[in-house]
């Protein structure tokens, strides 16, 4: 008969840190892509349903890493985002609303880019968005 004796309490905090590393998914972390703080104008909101979406044509990027690790500027565009289900959304954020918000990008990662903030600017903010 085999019998394993307890041999303190390494055996159990190891087990502890494996339990909470099966534990979390993607989906509960804080999305860790390159971020970019970004102005534009909403041109549509999805935020009933999941995943949520915002269309925003923003300003352009300058400083964005490619897939490649080089800089690779995004010029203003008009594109539809995932928001990030721990992003607070304002209330009432409607099309035209003009807005600052930061786009987490990875990659490695399936949507690449999230927005994990949002907050809306003040109607008199002038933006590039050509």
């Amino acid at each position: 008969m085999s019998s394993w004796r307890f041999r303190g309490g390494s055996t159990i905090a190891a087990l502890g840190a494996i339990a909470v590393v099966l534990a979390c998914s993607p989906e509960d972390s804080e999305p860790a892509g390159d971020r970019y703080q970004v102005r534009g104008v909403v041109r549509a909101a999805q935020l009933a349903d999941e995943p949520r979406r915002l269309r925003i044509q923003h300003e352009s990027i300058e400083d964005l890493i490619g897939v490649d690790g080089l800089v690779e500027p995004m010029n203003a565009m008009t594109m539809s985002m995932v928001v990030a289900e721990s992003t607070n959304v304002p209330d009432g954020l409607v099309q035209g609303d003009k807005v600052r918000f930061v786009l987490d990008v990875d990659w490695s990662r399936s949507p690449t880019a999230l927005i994990v903030e949002v907050e809306r600017l003040d109607g008199s903010a002038e933006l590039q968005l050509e």
